[in-house]
């Protein structure tokens, strides 16, 4: 039998606001929010269950939470964080509760008839997490789960009961407006927990292929700041603004962190040559496939000689993209500092870890990079306006012609 009663007159009387008919089992702890009384929490035989109403009603919670016996509940003021300690399976932490909060204050069917909230966000730190001892831990050594070094954006998302996620849309803009990161999220029907990992947009590595499907890469961290965080789904539309501080820990200016970010600007300028370079070997290689294949079975004397041309050509631009980016779908750990692509990774690695300092070591790393770049890029164009050149000549001197817009 539930035995969970609640008292307004410091233990006088008691209202019983929970029984078996609002979850099953026995009730095990209860807690209540000092900041919103009317929200209340109560561990269960069989999970998590949480009111906003002051036991009027009760919502089974399982985001993330298994149906165990929850022992006890502490709520940690400064974070707004629910500690949970379980009988048997550790003890949980259910991050940012301001969400539910802010339900409580709107009222639960005036923030459930809206179909999209997204609620105040946490300010969020760039915390800088260094790994102490074993680098590589397998399964010999149990590390616990830490917190996303993120933006927590919580967002509700009313689907009617749809089981299926839907597809939506994260957009991150700066304070002068301007989109900085696009990503898509799955939004499920209810409250949704997502993160922006404090990135903004880079450009794509030349080892990356150029998708069929437009496709945005991150990682670039973002500078200190405000900025905002839309989420949309369809036409709808919620956003809200987010704090991004640098890690207290450290002694770093926001004239540290600018300086790291002219570096990212550089080594960026130079990969996108690299990568633009390495598209145009790859969309080469396709066109000599896509001419073999348009060739008839039987071959005259002209078209076996194109065939053969074109196999030396390829063979050509393979060497060219082995310099670039090294050798693709090779099995095992395979590591050449020689190409392009490493060379300037070794300058973006320093201005990922040296912020405003050492910038003889960047410049060493950068200067390699670019004068690698330049070195095959002078071979490359000698290529396409000789070589390449006269293999589309012999193309259109044909029947067909790949190359004519």
């Amino acid at each position: 039998m539930i035995t969970e009663e609640m008292t307004g007159n410091l233990g006088k009387s008691f209202k019983r606001i929970a029984n078996e008919e609002d979850f099953p089992g026995y009730c095990l702890s209860v807690i209540q929010d000092p900041i919103e009384p009317k929200l209340v929490f109560a561990g269960t035989e069989h999970g998590l269950y949480i009111s906003f109403d002051k036991g009027e009603n009760w919502n089974h919670w399982n985001g993330g939470y298994p149906n165990v016996s929850t022992m006890d509940m502490k709520i940690q003021e400064r974070e707004s964080d629910l500690i949970i300690g379980t009988f048997g399976r550790a003890a949980y932490v259910l991050d940012n509760i301001d969400p539910f909060r802010a339900m409580v204050k709107k009222g639960e069917q005036s923030w459930k008839n809206d179909s999209l909230v997204t609620f105040e966000i946490p300010d969020a730190y760039m915390a800088s997490n260094k790994r102490l001892g074993l680098t590589f831990t397998g399964d010999a050594y149990y590390e616990g789960e830490n917190r996303p070094t993120g933006a927590r954006i919580y967002t509700y998302f009313n689907a009617s009961g749809k089981e299926e996620s839907t597809e939506g849309k994260m957009r991150v803009f700066n304070s002068n407006g301007d989109t900085i990161r696009t990503r898509k999220v799955d939004l499920k029907d209810g409250v949704n927990y997502l993160v922006w990992w404090l990135d903004q947009k880079s450009v794509r590595q030349a080892d990356v292929p150029k998708p069929k499907k437009e496709k945005e890469f991150g990682r670039r961290p973002v500078l200190p700041g405000e900025y905002t965080v839309e989420i949309s789904v369809g036409d709808l539309k919620s956003s809200q603004k987010v704090v991004v501080k640098s890690d207290p820990r450290l002694t770093v200016t926001l004239s540290d962190l600018q300086k790291r970010q002219d570096r990212f600007d550089q080594v960026e300028g130079l990969m996108a040559k690299v990568t633009e370079m390495a598209d145009g070997l790859r969309e080469n290689k396709a066109t000599i496939k896509r001419v073999n294949g348009l060739l008839p079975t039987e071959k005259d004397s002209s078209e076996k000689s194109l065939v053969k041309t074109g196999k030396e050509l390829d063979k050509q631009m393979q060497t060219f993209l082995d310099e670039i980016i090294g050798k693709q779908n090779v099995k095992g750990i395979f590591r050449n500092s020689d190409i392009v692509t490493a060379k300037i990774n070794n300058s973006l690695w320093t201005a990922w870890g040296s912020l405003a300092g050492n910038q003889q070591a960047f410049n060493n790393y950068y200067t390699k990079a670019e004068s690698a770049y330049n070195e095959v890029k002078s071979r490359v164009d000698e290529f396409i306006a000789n070589e390449w050149s006269n293999y589309k000549k012999s193309v259109e001197a044909t029947d067909f012609d790949l190359f004519r817009e």
